[in-house]
């Protein structure tokens, strides 16, 4: 059995949930607001969706690869929280464009603050060659997840 395996695992599951749990605890605290890390990559695709002009509820359902069941249910939530709005199109009224309302690109600037000082932190206990080994590392491990997510695990890296 191959060394590294427990703590690989022990990063995957543990510590991966307990990131996530102190990161919305940290995100309420800076934000005042109880707000999940999920609707936090809401706002965040929508944002990136107004900015890039693909910012339709299918659009997004599409980015967050989520149905548009589940966005509309996460986009109601959000509306009721004042951190998104819906707004029908203008050429087709069956069809809403998402936008991020001031609240939520304030508390969506504080996310990626969040997130910036996160990596701060953790490239701050490493040399320069072991942040070089860990982005190697984690650029390996994002082409396994996404071959994963879809369908082609079995696929070699290339």
């Amino acid at each position: 059995m191959n060394e590294y395996k427990n703590t690989i695992n022990n990063f995957l599951v543990s510590t991966f949930n307990r990131l996530i749990r102190r990161e919305e605890r940290s995100l309420e605290e800076l934000c005042g607001a109880k707000i999940s890390v999920k609707e936090f990559h809401v706002i965040e695709a929508i944002r990136n969706g107004v900015v890039s002009g693909k910012n339709t509820m299918g659009d997004i359902a599409g980015a967050l690869d989520v149905t548009m069941g589940t966005l509309t249910a996460a986009v109601k939530t959000l509306e009721g929280k004042g951190l998104v709005k819906r707004n029908a199109c203008v050429n087709d009224k069956r069809s809403f464009r998402l936008d991020v309302t001031p609240l939520g690109e304030e508390l969506n600037k504080m996310h990626v603050q969040y997130h910036e000082e996160l990596i701060e932190r953790i490239l701050g206990q490493l040399s320069a060659h072991d942040q070089k080994i860990l982005a190697e590392c984690l650029e390996t491990l994002e082409k396994h997840f996404m071959r994963y997510s879809e369908g082609r695990e079995g696929e070699k890296n290339g």
